[in-house]
């Protein structure tokens, strides 16, 4: 069965890494014998089978046994440097025979092996070859993403004998990835410099993809056909989901605060469940006085543990005890039943309720003299309104507000996350 804790990487300079343990720490498993490359040297896991990954630099090798080999052992060279004659820059491989496999290179040539590298094919006069995508079903079928201006998207349904160019009304633009989404309506996504387009009509024509996203480099593109999202890795941006299942999971949330007297607008992050704890969805509503609301998530999958964060103007920022899961499009969480409820125990019993901390006025993660002195003068100057530094919400700054801010500052209050 496949174990999460492992996650692979790659670093600079010809690396390719391993952890068994989430992340935690890293161990290079780079095969010696392996030369050359670029910066960034890609790797492929085969779709289905985390045993194996293809790893390139100015050779290719493989490897079936990802989670034990080493640099010195579990690694079969399966194109050398005379085949490749290049630096190796994309790799896809079979969903239905990891012993056919596509290479990219920078210099602008397609390899192909079928009987997994005792033999290759070439074509070449490309520009560089970024990403590659093989069909799921008819492994006869790849797409290229390529750099360059012009032409830089290209099909193959003859196993990579010639190439056709389906880049049509695209941007003159360098194409860094390439996926296709094979439930209907297929669509071709590839990821540029100025986001994501997309077409269903096998490159006739392409759109704009990028509602909600911004116009950033998009360096990898994934397609997960079960949960039916795509994932996309930008340059300095982040990580993007987008669902189409087109279904909004539904939480309802019971949250009190400390000192407001109503409801108050609340932000709802839903974090990863394991380090670094990456925000996955977010969104806004009402939360306090013990009250059950319901918050809507559109990019939240059923089945997906998540850390629940919340936060509020001039609260504490409070995590979930443990990630939860949504099922049936919908998730019941309630805070205000017990400390052990928020992760570190980290909230105060009001009048039965537990409650989120309140005093973090300038929401830096810690209730301290800096938010004191906020309260202070804006109390002294008289300030009334719906401001941040009122911790009741009567509309007024005063000395009531400061004493609540005082006294979490004196037991040296701040958030506890995971």
């Amino acid at each position: 069965p496949v174990n999460t804790n492992y996650v692979y990487g790659q670093y600079v300079n010809g690396s390719i890494q391993r952890s068994n343990n989430n992340g935690v720490s890293f161990t290079d498993f780079t095969p010696s014998g392996s030369t050359g490359g670029l910066f960034y040297n890609p790797y492929e896991m085969a779709p289905g089978n985390h045993n194996v990954i293809v790893f390139g630099r100015a050779d290719v090798w493989k490897t079936t046994s990802a989670q034990t080999a080493s640099s010195s052992s579990g690694w079969s060279q399966i194109a050398s440097t005379a085949i490749v004659a290049g630096n190796v820059s994309a790799i896809g491989i079979s969903p239905t025979d990891e012993n056919k496999i596509y290479i990219g290179t920078s210099n602008g040539k397609i390899l192909v092996t079928t009987n997994n590298g005792v033999s290759w094919s070439a074509t070449s006069g490309f520009s560089y070859v970024s990403d590659l995508w093989v069909d799921s079903v008819d492994n006869n079928i790849c797409y290229a993403s390529l750099g360059g201006v012009s032409s830089n998207v290209r099909k193959t349904t003859n196993g990579g004998v010639s190439w056709s160019i389906i880049s049509s009304n695209l941007p003159g633009i360098a194409m860094n990835s390439i996926v296709v989404k094979m439930s209907a309506p297929r669509t071709i996504f590839a990821g540029t410099d100025l986001g994501v387009y997309k077409s269903t009509n096998e490159g006739t024509s392409w759109v704009s993809f990028n509602t909600g996203f911004p116009n950033v480099e998009v360096y990898d593109l994934k397609y997960k056909e079960g949960p039916k999202i795509l994932l996309a890795a930008t340059h300095g941006r982040g990580c993007f989901i987008f669902n189409f299942n087109n279904t909004v999971l539904n939480l309802s949330l019971t949250i009190n605060l400390q000192a407001y007297q109503s409801v108050d607008t609340i932000s709802v992050l839903l974090r990863s469940s394991t380090f670094p704890y990456n925000i996955h969805d977010s969104s806004r509503g009402l939360g306090g006085l013990g009250i059950a609301k319901q918050i809507s998530f559109s990019g939240a999958v059923n089945g997906i543990p998540y850390f629940i964060e919340v936060k509020h103007r001039n609260s504490i920022e409070t995590w979930s005890k443990t990630a939860q899961v949504f099922s049936g499009n919908a998730l019941s969480y309630s805070f205000v039943t017990a400390n052990t409820q928020a992760f570190g125990n980290n909230m105060i019993n009001v009048s039965g309720l537990w409650s989120f901390f309140t005093g973090d006025v300038n929401q830096d993660g810690t209730v301290d003299l800096s938010d004191v002195n906020l309260i202070y003068n804006d109390a002294f100057a008289f300030v009334s309104g719906y401001v941040a530094t009122d911790l009741n919400g009567d509309n007024f700054v005063d000395l009531t507000d400061l004493s609540l801010a005082y006294n979490n500052s004196t037991n040296f209050v701040s958030v506890i996350r995971p």
